[in-house]
């Protein structure tokens, strides 16, 4: 008599049926001892299913999938124009120690707009929220994907880029004794105010801005080798806020950076910032640098940056000054230049190379 046993033909002990007629199933039964179906587990009936259908894992139990990842989008504060990166920050963890390995996906608006680390700036568009999805897996088993988003801003735009070697500019509305002299503006104070010109902005800017521009001092009609100012202000459009000699309407609220010599109180010699106040001998000023004292047709760079935090930091000739915060940061939408002197005629300066941008 011919007996049949589990296992005796191939795929026997994971077919479910009882071909011995012993009621034991598969790995239940002693036949299927040591089958490839039945690897890890011990024959004796407590474990058959499981041992026979695991899918994961050479000693028979059941594979856990990973971990969900921390993900993150750089840069920070992301631009239209720019293209985006996302990466792990925190890593994917396999219970079952396999390797992990990722896939990325790009979403606008629930809509996917690319897959792999880095989403090219032709997807973006400025205010769009974007997220990068991240999915984790290991030894075939997904896990819980990883997300993060951003917002797209605008670009930063230069809104003013001048070096005066062919014209004004923007710069197009002129106040008292100005001229144009090697490719600078000079702006000198007349008997009766000083000299401005003025501009309003493309678009308004509420937050981080970067402002630059070189300055000299020049000698006007009279000696006063003390009193010479030029002065760049940023303000808002409020026509009210900082005053300026002569000038019958106050130019708006914001903040100047001057370059001067006036020694007559000892108070405001060298590079200023002067807040939504008038133009007094700089008694209504904060003194940014006594590091040097500009001497007339001396040159000087002067930068300002402020940052989201309204931060401003200042810095001279490459050197950082000081530093100061606005109490309520302001929304820029003209920028000013000045020329000239308090008390006499003829002090003022020149102005070259202006760059503003803006970053809200």
């Amino acid at each position: 008599l011919e007996i049949e046993h589990e296992g005796d033909e191939p795929g026997e002990c994971s077919d479910g049926a009882d071909q011995d007629r012993d009621e034991l199933f598969d790995c239940e039964d002693d036949d299927c001892f040591g089958s490839d179906e039945c690897q890890g587990d011990d024959g004796g009936g407590d474990g058959g299913d499981d041992g026979g259908s695991d899918d994961g894992g050479d000693d028979g139990s059941s594979d856990e999938p990973p971990s969900a990842p921390e993900v993150a989008i750089s840069p920070d504060r992301p631009r239209d124009g720019q293209d985006l990166s996302c990466s792990v920050t925190s890593e994917s963890v396999d219970p079952d120690g396999d390797e992990v390995s990722y896939s990325y996906s790009w979403s606008i608006d629930g809509t996917e707009v690319g897959t792999g680390a880095i989403l090219g700036a032709d997807e973006t568009d400025e205010y769009d929220e974007v997220t990068c999805t991240v999915t984790p897996t290991a030894s075939g088993l997904q896990g819980d994907a990883g997300t993060t988003l951003t917002t797209v801003h605008p670009d930063c735009l230069t809104h003013v880029d001048e070096d005066f070697s062919s014209g004004w500019g923007s710069f197009g509305e002129l106040t008292g004794d100005a001229e144009l002299s090697g490719g600078a503006a000079r702006l000198f104070r007349s008997s009766s105010e000083w000299a401005m010109a003025t501009t309003t902005l493309s678009r308004d800017e509420p937050g981080a801005l970067d402002i630059s521009a070189r300055m000299v001092l020049r000698e006007g009609t009279d000696v006063y080798t003390d009193e010479a100012q030029v002065v760049i202000c940023m303000t808002d459009d409020s026509g009210d806020g900082i005053e300026v000699p002569g000038v019958s309407d106050r130019i708006g609220s914001g903040i100047c950076l001057a370059l001067s010599n006036e020694t007559q109180n000892g108070s405001s010699a060298g590079a200023m910032l002067l807040e939504n106040t008038p133009f007094d001998n700089g008694d209504a000023g904060r003194q940014i640098t006594q590091q040097f004292t500009p001497t007339i047709d001396s040159w000087h760079s002067l930068q300002a940056e402020r940052d989201l935090d309204g931060v401003w930091t200042f810095w001279v000739d490459g050197s950082e000054v000081g530093s100061w915060t606005e109490e309520a940061p302001v929304t820029v939408r003209r920028l000013t230049i000045l020329g000239g002197q308090d008390t006499h005629a003829g002090y003022g300066g020149d102005i070259d190379d202006i760059s503003f941008e803006g970053c809200p």
